[in-house]
């Protein structure tokens, strides 16, 4: 099933080349770099942290099914680029716009220092990346000069094609943030076009939707009592976008107070920190024109816990990022 939905994606392969720099790359196998968040959910609090401690011995990595070798693997702490993409469509009233910018204000006093941030708004243009304090203070001048667009006019797929451009070559880690966004209304792009330039370009996509229901951590079929709720990623478009890419997405209810609740403010600090510090897995994989589906796991005996969930790009065409970051 889920090759069948990139069943076009060799067509679009042309079209995504000029504007997608990492397309223009030739197949053959050669060492490629894949990041892998491993999230570990407590049996007993159901509270969520990032596993560590694994080595390169834990992990096996199948691509279609034949199993590749897995080089190295370590946390990776390299400056990583990250754009944060708000909705301002008229839907958004004062009191979830506000809840945006809470939400973006953790993410950002999670980070590390020398993470780089691009703000905007869609529909829009991302500007330059800046510093976290340049971030906050872009926050800040949105939160109080906020643009009203009409919610008939909320291109989604057009403004990650322009976020995914903003980081023209690809670097190890590259990140896409959309928060309290719906459905998309008047996008000229198409949904599996964006998906392509996504993996092509190794960048995760990540959601965070504002809810009047549950949190909800959208990442596999499982059920976890106490207030989380994991579903099926596919029930949103966005979702599986997310996790195709490698990205996550959270939700979170519309009447929370994020000042006076501890509990969404560690979840969003551990979504943060699989977007700044993912595991950078090398991988020996061959590329070519056709996508092909991508599947890592840690070695059963050396699980270190219960639960542990893996987020990383379930399909591969070809090594979208150079080996290092500069």
């Amino acid at each position: 099933m889920l090759l069948t939905r990139f069943a076009a994606l060799p067509m679009l392969f042309s079209l995504v080349a000029a504007n997608c720099p990492a397309f223009a790359q030739q197949a053959g196998a050669s060492a490629c770099d894949i990041p892998l968040v491993a999230i570990q959910v407590d049996p007993q609090t159901h509270a969520l942290d990032l596993a560590t401690g694994f080595t390169v011995a834990d992990f096996t990595a199948d691509l279609d099914g034949h199993r590749v070798n897995v080089e190295a693997a370590a946390l990776d702490t390299s400056p990583k680029r990250i754009v944060l993409a708000f909705d301002a469509t008229r839907h958004v009233d004062k009191k979830q716009w506000a809840l945006q910018f809470q939400l973006a204000e953790v993410l950002l006093s999670s980070g590390s220092s020398s993470d780089r941030f691009s703000v905007f708004v869609s529909p829009g243009t991302p500007p330059p990346f800046a510093s976290a304090d340049e971030a906050r203070a872009a926050l800040q001048r949105l939160a109080t000069a906020r643009p009203i667009i009409d919610e008939k006019r909320n291109p989604i797929y057009d403004s990650l094609l322009l976020a995914i451009k903003a980081f023209g070559t690809p670097r190890f880690g590259d990140s896409i943030v959309l928060i309290g966004f719906r459905e998309d209304a008047n996008s000229k792009t198409k949904p599996d076009y964006v998906m392509g330039a996504l993996i092509q370009n190794g960048i995760r996509l990540h959601t965070i939707d504002i809810t009047d229901s549950g949190d909800v951590l959208a990442r596999t079929e499982i059920a976890i009592p106490g207030g989380l709720t994991v579903v099926d990623p596919d029930q949103a478009r966005l979702f599986g976008m997310a996790t195709k890419s490698g990205g996550s997405s959270r939700s979170v209810r519309r009447d929370r107070s994020l000042k006076d609740d501890p509990v969404v403010q560690r979840r969003l600090q551990v979504f943060y920190q699989g977007i700044s510090r993912p595991y950078r897995l090398t991988l020996q994989l061959e590329g070519g024109a056709k996508p092909r589906k991508l599947e890592i796991a840690a070695v059963e005996e050396k699980k270190p816990g219960p639960t542990i969930l893996f987020s990383y790009p379930k399909v591969f065409i070809r090594c979208p990022a150079p080996r290092a970051n500069p």
